[in-house]
């Protein structure tokens, strides 16, 4: 009896001595958790959108020991105010939103790295409709996004091309409705970004329609672009976190210029 005593015991050590070992070699694994990043998207997941789907996809985030969550985004300034109350960490923001936000109050987010260089506002109407410059936009109806920041310089795009703001109707539709009401007729324009061509092209022509397409930059109006912003509490309590995505993020624009069919 005293001999199985002794091997129970015996057996008890070596138990106890292997979840010791073990947990000496688990908890530094459970300590190098990755960083979680919360990404703002400014408008509906599509092609000027690539670069954080392909930092996950490519796995650079992750070579950095980032988490990165992606929250759903209707508008520039949809994303500004979500980044600015710190539910999302870091996002596409357009630049002239936080410039414009900064000078009329102090609003906790700053602009850390560029990714358009050129604003991308443009105007798309269907062929049929006869809109071929901006300035045949009097009397007719457009529709946009509310939360577009494109909205705050349309009636400047207007007045330079001699249209008078109030004889333009403007409508306020969500994003996902803007090419299914200008494929259908009704509204004569809408309001978008060059990068929304396709999906608005694709509407038209089940619709039997053209596309045309305006850019602001062609009529007059040239805007600085969406860039990387973040919000004022991540960048001060995560310094390194920051730097480490905007890193990966620059991997992934680089991949993206090399590999526009994967992106």
């Amino acid at each position: 009896a005293s001999s199985g005593q002794d091997q129970e015991k015996e057996n008890s050590v070596r138990l106890a001595t292997a979840l010791v070992a073990f947990f000496i070699v688990a908890t530094p694994c459970a300590t190098q958790a990755k960083d979680r990043v919360t990404f703002q998207l400014d408008w509906l997941p599509g092609g000027s959108k690539a670069p954080v789907y392909v930092g996950i996809g490519e796995g650079y985030f992750a070579e950095a020991d980032i988490e990165v969550v992606i929250a759903s985004g209707r508008g520039s300034n949809d994303a500004l105010v979500k980044i600015a109350a710190g539910s999302s960490d870091i996002g596409f923001v357009d630049l002239t939103d936080l410039m414009r936000a900064r000078a009329e109050r102090s609003v906790p987010a700053k602009a850390v790295a560029a990714y358009f260089t050129k604003g991308p506002h443009a105007i798309f109407a269907l062929e049929s409709s006869k809109i071929d410059s901006i300035g045949k936009l009097a009397k007719r109806t457009v529709a946009t996004s509310p939360f577009s920041s494109s909205n705050v310089f349309f009636p400047i795009v207007l007045e330079a091309n001699g249209v008078a703001v109030d004889s333009v109707k403007i409508t306020n539709v969500d994003p996902s409705a803007l090419g299914p009401l200008l494929a259908s007729r009704k509204t004569d324009a809408v309001i978008g970004w060059i990068v929304n061509r396709s999906p608005f092209a694709a509407q038209a022509a089940a619709a039997g329609e053209k596309l045309k397409q305006l850019p602001w930059s062609s009529a007059g109006v040239d805007l600085y672009g969406s860039s990387l912003v973040a919000s004022e509490s991540f960048l001060t309590k995560y310094p390194d976190v920051a730097a480490r995505f905007a890193a990966a993020f620059a991997k992934s624009v680089d991949f993206m210029k090399g590999n526009p069919e994967k992106a």
